[in-house]
């Protein structure tokens, strides 16, 4: 972990490494004539992930727009720098005002959305000085966030001069409210569109076909050391049972994947291997994953006997069963499905056996997957909600943008 850490905080800096001249030359290769854009900006992977439906929308209904996607974090950059949806991607500079003013300078944004939770102050005054309209979307503040305690109210309410902000649930409107923000709205969770667009979209998977060859099938998901050492107590049993097993760690570098299989003595294979022996696979590569949960039988997401569990929506589009470790608390959507009986918290490896066993019930499965499919239906929409509401300035932008 240490070495990941260093890892990025190396890329971090040699990320801002003569960063305006290097943005000005790419702007002058991406941009055409040097527009205006859209400027969206995300701290990392998850918020892109949370972004990108609404990207996509602005992009399908204004493909005349620039648009420039900002990471503040190295491992998002990395993984979506070259992504297609934007005109320009690149790094934060960082919120001194000098540097921001600068940045503002360079891309000349007409408007811009911020993801989630990050928010950067002198990038919002300044933006409140030049008159840029910017919002908020998918904002959830956690009940221990800084911007909720007292002390911080001034900074709060710098952040009414947003032209709209748009929240995950109910609590986070009430919250807002009881401020005095009248720009607010509950929309809902954008990647909850994203993952249903997916699940339709999935294409069959001929090595994933073969391998598990009709049988019962438990896909780790992000999966950590803890998750696999669960895994690993009972692979024998669920072998043993007609069980497949396909591993998915968070990161797929050569010495985790090394890792991995030394943990399962030998019974694994690895996707991009020519030959598929054994009965337990381990992903080799990134952009998987939420195509192969179509697959699966049960669903064990990782991260949640550490900080925090990552995505359950991509399963739950599949209407599969799943479960995940006791961290869970600060997802929205996680909570709700523990509350609703929609998934499993499990904490040891009998846990997640009986769970398995409790995924061959045909009848149990098919009850499943009613239930979370309408609690997927119910909560989806929030793409077009945002849009609507953003419409008017995201169309005078593109007006704008091709004068």
């Amino acid at each position: 972990m240490a070495a990941l850490w260093r890892k990025d905080a190396k890329l971090w800096v040699e990320g801002r490494k003569n960063f305006f001249e290097n943005l000005e030359s790419l702007y002058v290769q991406k941009i055409h004539n040097r527009q205006s854009c859209l400027w969206i900006h995300v701290a990392s992977l998850g918020e892109f992930e949370q972004g990108r439906p609404l990207i996509e929308k602005i992009r399908s209904e204004h493909p005349g727009l620039p648009i420039c996607l900002s990471f503040f974090s190295p491992s998002g950059y990395e993984i979506r720098k070259n992504y297609e949806g934007a005109d320009l991607v690149c790094y934060f500079p960082s919120d001194l005002k000098d540097e921001i003013s600068r940045f503002i300078d360079l891309i000349r944004p007409l408007a811009v959305i911020f993801v989630k939770y990050d928010f950067w102050f002198n990038t919002l005054r300044e933006l409140t000085y030049r008159h840029i309209p910017y919002y908020f979307i998918s904002v959830h503040l956690p009940k221990d966030v800084y911007l909720r305690k007292s002390f911080m109210s001034p900074l709060l309410d710098e952040l009414k001069n947003a032209e709209g902000i748009f929240v995950q649930q109910e609590e986070d409107l009430h919250f807002f409210r009881s401020k005095n923000f009248a720009e607010v709205w509950r929309a809902g969770d954008t990647r909850i569109d994203r993952v249903l667009q997916l699940a339709k979209q999935a294409i069959e998977n001929e090595v994933v076909e073969k391998f598990i060859h009709g049988q019962p099938c438990l896909i780790a998901g992000s999966a950590w050391l803890p998750e696999l050492q669960l895994i690993s107590q009972i692979a024998d049993v669920l072998i043993a049972a007609g069980w497949k097993i396909i591993i998915a760690t968070h990161h797929t570098d050569e010495e985790t994947l090394r890792e991995t299989e030394a943990l399962f003595r030998g019974q694994c294979c690895r996707y991009g291997d020519s030959v598929h022996q054994g009965d337990i696979m381990i992903i080799d590569r990134i952009g998987l994953l939420n195509t192969l949960y179509r697959y699966a039988h049960l669903a064990l997401v990782g991260g949640g006997f550490g900080k925090g569990i990552h995505n359950t929506l991509e399963p739950a589009a599949f209407g599969i069963p799943l479960c995940f470790g006791p961290n869970y608390e600060k997802f929205i959507e996680a909570s709700d499905f523990v509350r609703l009986g929609l998934a499993r918290v499990v904490i040891t490896s009998d846990d997640l056996l009986s769970m398995a066993q409790s995924c061959l019930d045909v009848n149990i499965v098919a009850a499943h997957k009613n239930r979370i499919g309408q609690w997927m239906h119910t909560h989806q929409g929030a793409t077009q909600f945002i849009f609507d509401k953003i419409q008017p300035i995201i169309t005078r932008s593109a007006q704008q943008a091709t004068r």
